[in-house]
């Protein structure tokens, strides 16, 4: 008997890894401050191979959310925070017409005259902090004693033959 027929098998795996990545979804969605596309919940995978069963995703933004970091521009000099839907849903700042920035209390923000006021659109910001979300791997902990004992029963058969 070869130590592959020993381990737990395929579809125990496959199984197992799919609940984890269900449970990082519903994880996901329950702790992200804003709605966004759910693009990101739809690139979760699951990894089942002989020696790990896990969650990932291949979107480039996955660590930012699962581990937090700093947000800086690459290309512009500010990056543009959205303060409403309609800067929201505009493609950026640059094809919103009739912008201009305004210093306030040391910030700076990009608003548009709105008949005798004036709409807030964008804070400018240097750089932006985000915290981590934790939805990767508190599903794997959450599951952490289901894959324990699905890899210690294949241990003892092996230490018995």
């Amino acid at each position: 008997m070869t130590l592959d027929s020993r381990l737990p098998s395929r579809k125990d795996r496959d199984a197992l890894a799919k609940s984890i990545r269900n449970r990082a979804r519903s994880l996901l969605r329950a702790r992200q401050q804003t709605q966004g596309s759910g693009r990101l919940s739809r690139s979760l995978y699951a990894i089942s191979e002989r020696d790990r069963i896990g969650v990932g995703s291949a979107l480039w933004y996955a660590g930012m959310q699962e581990f937090g970091g700093t947000i800086k521009p690459r290309r512009k000099q500010w990056l543009t925070i959205p303060l409403n839907r309609e800067a929201r849903i505009t493609a950026s700042a640059a094809a919103t017409p009739g912008l201009f920035i305004l210093k306030l209390r040391g910030r700076l923000f990009l608003v548009k005259p709105q008949g005798s006021s004036l709409k807030f659109m964008y804070v400018l910001k240097k750089r932006v902090q985000r915290k981590g979300v934790r939805f990767m791997r508190d599903a794997r902990d959450a599951h952490k004693r289901q894959v324990m004992d699905l890899y210690t029963d294949a241990l003892v058969t092996i230490r018995n033959d």
